[in-house]
């Protein structure tokens, strides 16, 4: 891979279903999180999902709550926009004593609405339907006390070592929405034309 390779949110959550020890809880926010795990990464034996009616609502308290029932480290798979929803959580873990990591994919907004044929019609579909924002998710985490890393490149997301963190870590992820989308057209074309 080269330097100046984009990050795609395939290249993210293959590199912690590869990287994550077994014992660790893992928590898939809403939205492609889950879809893409099963496409680019691999199925965990402390692995959760809230799905049907909770939305993207309260993915951080969810992964928070599984931490403090535990004996295990974790980590929270979560989207920039579900991220924002739930950002009141932050207050409760300055306290943890056991690795607690937040990976944000951010890759600019609801890309899950891309599948749908509303992304055709561009007049509205950015505004109504992705949902892009500009918050700067450092000073998130300065203002919680919580410490942050960032990753736009995979070589830059490869310095992240989970087993190092101690206490909670924000992870932005900054992801190119176009190449993720690319990378799944592949793949979900690649089984059509192989039952051929």
């Amino acid at each position: 891979m080269g330097s100046s390779e984009k990050l795609s949110d395939g290249h993210v959550l293959h590199f912690l279903s590869n990287s994550l020890d077994p014992e660790w809880n893992v928590m898939l926010s809403n939205s492609f999180i889950p879809r893409d795990m099963a496409l680019f990464g691999r199925p965990g034996l402390h692995q959760f999902v809230n799905r049907g009616t909770a939305g993207i609502d309260g993915i951080i308290s969810t992964a928070a709550g599984i931490h403090r029932a535990s004996d295990r480290p974790t980590a929270c798979i979560v989207g920039d926009i579900a991220f924002l929803h739930d950002s009141n959580a932050l207050l409760s873990l300055r306290d943890l004593s056991r690795p607690f990591v937040i990976i944000i994919l951010n890759n600019g907004g609801g890309n899950i609405f891309r599948m749908l044929p509303v992304y055709e019609h561009s007049e509205y579909y950015t505004r109504f339907f992705e949902t892009p924002q500009n918050v700067q998710f450092k000073s998130l985490a300065d203002a919680h006390g919580l410490d942050y890393m960032f990753a736009d490149t995979p070589e830059a997301l490869e310095s992240l070592k989970l087993q190092n963190v101690k206490g909670t870590l924000i992870a932005e992820c900054k992801t190119d929405p176009v190449v993720s989308m690319d990378m799944r057209h592949q793949l979900w074309n690649f089984g059509s034309h192989s039952n051929k």
